[in-house]
C-alpha cells in the first residue's frame, strides 16, 4: 500500500458512524468513492452504504418537500422534489417523484392564475384530503398508471389502503407505513399490500423486510411491468432493497435472465450492472456494460455506470472518453439542452479529469455547467470537486474556501443538492 494511499475498509467504517448520526451527505460522497476506488472486496459494501445513504437522502428531501407544501410555498416544494430527481437513479422512483412534482406545478399555476382566489387555493393537509374525497381521486390517478392486470388487483380498496397509497406517494412513509402493517396483519398473501408495504418499507430504512415484501410480490405479479408505461417492475424493487441488505450476488444471479443486453429493459440492466459492480465481477461489469450501452447508446444512467467499472478496473481514459461523448451529446458552446443535462455524469467526468485526466480546467468547465443547470446553485459534491481543482491548481486558499463550503452544505443534510444561494460563496463566484 503507498504511504498516501486511503484505507478503504477505515472510511466505509466511518461511513456506519455517519449514517448513524444522520449525517447523509458526507457518508455517500465518501461510499460513492469508495463504489469507484476501493479494492473488489470492499465494493459490495460501498454499494450497499451508497444506497442506503441515498434512500435516507430521499428520505430527508421529502419530509423537506412536506414541510413546504404545509406552510404553503409549492414552488419551493417543487425545488427540492427537483433536486431529488437529479439524484435519484430508480426510474420507478423518479416517476413517482415526477407526478407529485407536476401536481404541485398544476398547483402553481392555478395560484398564479388572476382568476384564483385565496379560496380557491388553500394549503391541503392529508386531513384536508380525506375529507375532501380528494385522496379517492388522487388514488385513482395513480391507479390509471398501471397495468390493466395490476389495476384490478388495487380495484375496490378500503379507503384506509387508498389514503396510505396516496401518504406514500405524497412522502408521508411513516404515516403510510403503519396503515400498510395494520392491513397486512390481516391479509399477509395480498400482493398489492406486499407491494405497497416493500415501498414503505424500502423508504424507511429496513431494507431487509422490504426485500421480502418484494419477493412475495414477485410470485404473484411476475416478470411483466407494473406501469402501463412499461418502465416499473416488481424485480427492480426487490433488486434495490437487496442491493441495500448488501445482497449484490444474489442480485446478479437472479437478475441474469431479465437483464440479456439485448431484451433486458434498461431499469433491469441497469440493476444488474450495480450488482455487478457491487459484487466486484468488474470483468463482467465492463463487458455487459459494453454490451448494453451499444444498445442503448443514449441511455445516461447505463453510460455513467459504464465509466465507473472502467474507472475502478483501471481504465480511467476510456471512462472519460465515454463520458466526454455523454456530455457533449447535451451540451456545446451555447450552454446545455433539454432534457437536462445528466449531472452525476459531470460530476464523475470532472472528478476524472483532476484525479486521472490531467485536465482540471476541464473540470471547472464542467461545474460550471452544473452551476447553470441548478439555476446558479452548487451543493456540497460540487464544492468539494472545485475545492479539488483548486489544490490540483496551487490556489490553496480558496481551495479551502471551498471545502469549507462543502462542509457547510454536508452539515445542513439536504444540500447535497444544489440551492439557490442569494450570498454566493467566493469559491462559487469564481468558477460563475
Amino acid at each position: 500500500m503507498g504511504l498516501f494511499r486511503k484505507d478503504w475498509g477505515k472510511e466505509l467504517d466511518r461511513v456506519e458512524d455517519l449514517l448513524a448520526r444522520n449525517l447523509l451527505v458526507p457518508a455517500l460522497e465518501i461510499a460513492e468513492r469508495a463504489e469507484r476506488k476501493a479494492a473488489a472486496d470492499l465494493q459490495g459494501r460501498a454499494a450497499g452504504l451508497a444506497l442506503r445513504a441515498r434512500q435516507a437522502l430521499l428520505t430527508s428531501v421529502l419530509a423537506k418537500v412536506d414541510a413546504a407544501e404545509a406552510a404553503g410555498d409549492l414552488e419551493d416544494a417543487a425545488d427540492w422534489l427537483l433536486s431529488a430527481l437529479e439524484r435519484e437513479p430508480s426510474a420507478m422512483r423518479r416517476a413517482e417523484l415526477e407526478v407529485r412534482r407536476q401536481a404541485l406545478l398544476d398547483r402553481l399555476d392555478h395560484a398564479g392564475s388572476p382568476f384564483a382566489t385565496a379560496a380557491e387555493t388553500p394549503t391541503v393537509t392529508a386531513v384536508d384530503r380525506e375529507d375532501a374525497g380528494d385522496a379517492s381521486f388522487q388514488y385513482e390517478t395513480l391507479v390509471t398508471m398501471l397495468s390493466d392486470e395490476v389495476a384490478a388487483l388495487y380495484a375496490a380498496r378500503p379507503r384506509e389502503f387508498q389514503q396510505a397509497v396516496v401518504d406514500l406517494n405524497e412522502g408521508r412513509t411513516a404515516e403510510a407505513l403503519a396503515a400498510f402493517e395494520s392491513l397486512g396483519a390481516e391479509a399477509p398473501e395480498d400482493a398489492a399490500l406486499r407491494l405497497e408495504l416493500g415501498r414503505a418499507r424500502l423508504l424507511s430504512g429496513d431494507a431487509v423486510a422490504a426485500r421480502d415484501d418484494f419477493a412475495a410480490a414477485w410470485e404473484v405479479l411476475g416478470d411483466e411491468p407494473l406501469d402501463a408505461g412499461g418502465s416499473q417492475y416488481v424485480a427492480a424493487l426487490w433488486a434495490e432493497a437487496a442491493l441495500a441488505a448488501g445482497e449484490a450476488g444474489a442480485v446478479v444471479e437472479r437478475l441474469a435472465p431479465l437483464a440479456a443486453p439485448e431484451s433486458g429493459p434498461p431499469e433491469i440492466c441497469r440493476l444488474h450492472a450495480t450488482a455487478l459492480l457491487a459484487a466486484g465481477r468488474l470483468t463482467d461489469a465492463v463487458g455487459y456494460l459494453e454490451e448494453v450501452t451499444a444498445l442503448l447508446p443514449k441511455d445516461a444512467e447505463l453510460n455513467l455506470l459504464a465509466a465507473q467499472a472502467l474507472a475502478a478496473s483501471g481504465a480511467p481514459g476510456r471512462a472519460i472518453a465515454g463520458l466526454e461523448q455523454v456530455v457533449a451529446a447535451s451540451c456545446g458552446a451555447g450552454g446545455c439542452a433539454t432534457p437536462a443535462a445528466h449531472l452525476p455524469s459531470f460530476r464523475l467526468l470532472a472528478r476524472l479529469h483532476l484525479t486521472a485526466g490531467g485536465r482540471p480546467e476541464r473540470a471547472r468547465e464542467l461545474i460550471a455547467l452544473v452551476a447553470n443547470a441548478q439555476r446558479g446553485a452548487l451543493g456540497a459534491e460540487d464544492h468539494a470537486i472545485l475545492a479539488e481543482y483548486y489544490r490540483a491548481t496551487g490556489d490553496h486558499e480558496s481551495a479551502a474556501d471551498a471545502a469549507a463550503e462543502a462542509e457547510r452544505l454536508a452539515a445542513r443534510g439536504g444540500a447535497a443538492f444544489g440551492e439557490v444561494q442569494g450570498d454566493l460563496a467566493p469559491a462559487q463566484r469564481r468558477v460563475l
